[in-house]
């Protein structure tokens, strides 16, 4: 099991079948937010989630129920789906055909639009040579209204119709860390980040699941999935919730 896992397993556990009262300050404090009106009897059970959704667990008390998505570390992978789906999903919300197209040449990195060229560069390489077409379609990427739709289909939802959403997106582990609403992220992560090199929706940057630039790999597939990385999660979590 990897750590991210655990780190769910172990906030699950930290709650499940307690009563309310049985909490430290902490999870006391999160399960208030949460559920606004908690008594000390209350009952609070939780049930496993994952898969392909974006929550990780449910927490239920008496008739309530809310979703909640964990997140741990710094540079954290919030996303990834492939390449095509993600592209088609842009040019849903908008986005320009040229943007798209420096997307895939920036995402392949090797000349081409589907990835079958030979000559592979790398992330700082691609920055150089694609510059003024990655500054040009990072000013259409990063729109508020396009990062509130990368949010939606990143961290709240994810790609299927018949997803819930989360409700809260918890980052921290089972002593410390930071609560956030879905409607904190909607309205709190704007453009914040014009000055990055690489491509990226606000905080959240764009690059492949995997290059392999110097040799194939049984797990070449990786090349043809999108992925986005929160490296700052950290710092905005915390500055989103000391503004509440």
């Amino acid at each position: 099991m990897n750590i991210g896992f655990m780190n769910e397993y172990n906030i699950m556990n930290k709650l499940h079948n307690k009563r309310f009262c049985e909490l430290d300050d902490f999870w006391k404090k999160n399960i208030v937010t949460i559920f606004n009106e908690v008594k000390d009897e209350d009952l609070i059970k939780c049930r496993l989630v994952g898969g392909n959704c974006k929550t990780d667990f449910e927490i239920i008390i008496k008739d309530k129920k809310k979703n909640l998505s964990v997140k741990r570390g710094e540079n954290v992978s919030i996303h990834s789906e492939h390449i095509d789906s993600f592209l088609e999903f842009l040019k849903i919300i908008g986005v320009s055909d040229s943007t798209l197209k420096t997307i895939r040449l920036y995402h392949y990195g090797d000349g081409t639009l589907k990835g079958n060229g030979s000559n592979r560069k790398n992330a700082k390489e691609l920055q150089e040579f694609y510059k003024e077409e990655i500054k040009e379609a990072n000013i259409e990427l990063n729109q508020n209204e396009i990062i509130k739709k990368i949010i939606y289909r990143a961290i709240l939802k994810g790609r299927s119709p018949y997803h819930e959403e989360i409700d809260y997106l918890y980052h921290g582990n089972t002593i410390e860390g930071k609560l956030v609403s879905k409607e904190q992220l909607l309205n709190e992560i704007k453009n914040k980040c014009m000055y990055l090199e690489c491509i990226h929706f606000g905080p959240f940057i764009y690059q492949p699941l995997s290059r392999f630039l110097y040799s194939k790999s049984k797990d070449d597939y990786k090349r043809h999935y999108i992925q986005l990385k929160w490296h700052t999660i950290d710092n905005d979590t915390k500055n989103i919730v000391n503004k509440t």
